[in-house]
This record gives C-alpha cells, sequence and structure tokens, in this order.
C-alpha cells in the first residue's frame, strides 16, 4: 500500500508495478550502512526489526544503496530504546530533529550509524541555572523583575521542536512525475485542500524517480519520512517542493 499522498498521482497506474523506493539520487556505489529498528511499529521488509538495534556499537544488518551519501541513527525522543538506522541521499548536519519526534544523527562513512546518537543527546542537554532571582528573597520584587527572572529560566531549558503553526490552505505545488528538477514549464497544481506540498524519490529498475504534488494531510515544514517503502519530505508555502528538503 502507498502512501495516501501518492495514491491521486496517475502516474502510478501508469507504471503498473510494484515500486521500491529508496533514498536519494542515483549516482554511485554508495554507502554501506547499518539498517534496522527496534520500533515494531515501524519494521517493514525494508526496514527490518532487531532489537540489538538499540544498543551502542550495533554491528548486525547492513546494505549499500546506490546514490546514499549518508547514514543515520534516529532515536525516539521520549523512548531511547526505539532507534533505527537506515542510509539517505541527504546531506544533513551531524545532528537533526526530525518533526519533534525523532533525533537523527548523520555521518559520512560506511558503517558509521553503529551508535545511538550520544554525542547529539549530549548536546541538547542544558544545565539550569543555579543562581536564585531576587524573587526569592525580596518579597516586594516588581512584575517587571519576576517577568525577567522567568524568562532568563525558561532561556535555559532545552526546547526540542516547535510548535508547528496553523497550516496554509489551497497551496500551490509542483506536480510532476519524472522530474528531478523543476523549471518555468513544470505543472503547478493549486487546491483548497492541500495542506503540505511534497517531493518523494522512487528507484525502480535501476533509475531514479522524482515525484512532486500537494498532500491533503498537514506535516511539518521541512519532516521527512520513510512510510511504505517511500522516502519523502515535506513543506507548507507554495512551490517549496522544488528541492529536496
Amino acid at each position: 500500500m502507498l502512501p495516501k499522498y501518492l495514491t491521486h498521482m496517475w502516474l502510478f497506474n501508469f507504471i503498473g508495478s510494484t515500486l521500491i523506493f529508496a533514498v536519494g539520487k542515483c549516482g554511485a556505489d554508495g554507502l554501506a550502512c547499518y539498517i534496522c529498528t527496534s520500533d515494531q511499529e515501524v519494521a517493514d521488509d525494508d526496514v527490518p526489526f532487531d532489537p540489538l538495534c538499540a544498543q551502542d556499537g550495533y554491528n548486525g544488518t547492513r546494505h549499500r544503496n546506490e546514490g546514499d551519501i549518508s547514514c543515520y541513527t534516529g532515536v525516539n525522543y521520549n523512548n531511547r530504546n526505539l532507534v533505527s538506522k537506515w542510509s539517505s541521499g541527504l546531506d544533513r548536519p551531524e545532528c537533526w530533529d526530525h518533526n519533534g519526534e525523532y533525533l537523527r544523527c548523520y555521518c559520512f562513512d560506511d558503517l558509521c550509524n553503529d551508535n545511538v546518537c550520544e554525542q547529539c543527546f549530549a548536546n541538547l542537554t542544558t544545565t539550569t541555572a543555579a543562581t536564585t532571582t531576587s524573587a526569592t528573597t525580596t518579597v516586594a520584587a516588581t512584575t517587571a523583575a519576576i517577568t525577567t527572572a522567568a524568562t532568563t529560566t525558561a532561556a535555559t531549558t532545552t526546547v526540542k521542536s516547535t510548535m508547528p503553526t496553523t497550516p496554509a490552505t489551497g497551496l500551490e505545488c509542483y506536480s510532476c512525475f519524472d522530474c528531478p528538477d523543476v523549471d518555468s514549464d513544470t505543472p503547478i497544481e493549486v487546491n483548497k485542500d492541500y495542506l503540505s506540498c511534497f517531493i518523494a524519490e522512487a528507484t525502480l529498475d535501476g533509475s531514479t524517480y522524482t515525484f512532486r504534488g500537494g498532500a491533503d494531510d498537514y506535516h511539518q515544514e521541512g519532516s521527512c519520512l520513510h512510510e511504505d517503502g517511500a522516502f519523502t519530505c515535506f513543506c507548507t508555502h507554495n512551490l517549496c517542493n522544488d528541492h529536496l528538503t
């Protein structure tokens, strides 16, 4: 079953065969990366379940995907026993917030994603200032002083993600198949039901295809997901799906 944001595209019926989706554009041999998940709910034929995936120094299932330039480990913020490893065609920073749910750490050498993002979680840890505010010692502290102290305290707290804003409706999205680049001739579709635009990549018989279109579901700006075999990135403003996030 394909993700519902892709099923409306007539081109899937034209292809008429099972697509094997992969991250990245067709290129060199690609990196060798570990591939696994300790989360049974997301495991599938592409990402095998392995409880050892959540352990540092993982040395299990691996693959090499043509065109991939990075490996990554994704760790759930709220349950660090939920870990997934995969390869990517994206050049990301070392530490990357994925949709406010997972912290991903990217690396760029063969089998480098054997860890559990310790270095990224260490950077997220902050120390609350030990100093007390004047409000705790002076009963007559003014409202302004209390507000300033509260602001200072809030600044020391790590915020792992930004709450999404209300999505715009009636987005304009590029809508095409087998279009690795966009130009003035690329088809554009406007739909009042669109809450997100997307760009997805697929590999079929050794060739890479790029899909662009609109989705009825809201997805956070810049979020990417691997669902039902498809690797897709989303955005939420007009004609934003001109490039892979």
